[in-house]
């Protein structure tokens, strides 16, 4: 059978989705270090502006997986690139404009400003990326990844409700801790096992 190569197309997609949101994220960065004088930092967001920058990485990882898939239809696409767009959204979100020279920032003011869009954004992010996964790889099979998928879902979904500051410090530390185990867990195993298609369209090359 010949081999669909819209898969690879849309694999690329993805990955420059991810690549200008990587871009925007680090030009962001450098912005923030070049007004440290007039901006406040804090250090909840500087966690989740951290975080980020590490899901982005392992998402370009977790896209690999997707290499084999032959049913690329129009749904499917948009699902697959739903996570990328939702991230590259949260990054947007995350950092104030920084390049007025005369405006003082404070990064607090800014994260209780923006955190249920961005929670919200996330949230949806992890809906995006648990779905496309098992549709479109899985087949609804439930593993200890997407375990912690839905713990971390249900504590950003937490962060997205309130404003309570209290909740946001312990919320982001344990969604921290998660996320480390995680990453520790399955950061070498982010692209899943090879679909049986993928080994077929191997064979046949």
């Amino acid at each position: 059978m010949e081999h669909d190569y819209f898969d690879s197309i849309a694999l690329v997609v993805y990955l420059i989705v991810l690549s200008l949101a990587l871009g925007q994220h680090v030009t962001n960065v450098g912005h923030a270090i070049r007004a440290r004088n007039r901006v406040s930092a804090y250090w909840l967001h500087s966690l989740w502006a951290c975080l980020l920058f590490v899901v982005q990485i392992q998402l370009a990882e977790h896209a690999y997986g997707f290499r084999c898939v032959t049913d690329w239809g129009s749904g499917y696409v948009l699902l697959f690139l739903a996570d990328a767009l939702l991230v590259y959204f949260a990054v947007a979100l995350i950092f104030p404009d920084l390049t007025s020279p005369d405006t003082s920032l404070c990064l607090k003011g800014h994260y209780y400003s923006i955190y249920r869009p961005f929670f919200v954004s996330i949230s949806a992010a992890v809906v995006a990326n648990y779905l496309s996964t098992a549709v479109m790889i899985d087949n609804f099979e439930i593993s200890s990844h997407d375990v912690f998928l839905l713990i971390f879902l249900g504590l950003t979904v937490l962060l997205a409700t309130t404003k309570r500051e209290i909740v946001h410090e312990v919320g982001s530390i344990v969604g921290a801790i998660l996320f480390v185990i995680f990453t520790f867990l399955f950061g070498s195993n982010l692209s899943r096992d090879v679909p049986h298609s993928c080994i077929q369209i191997i064979l046949d090359q």
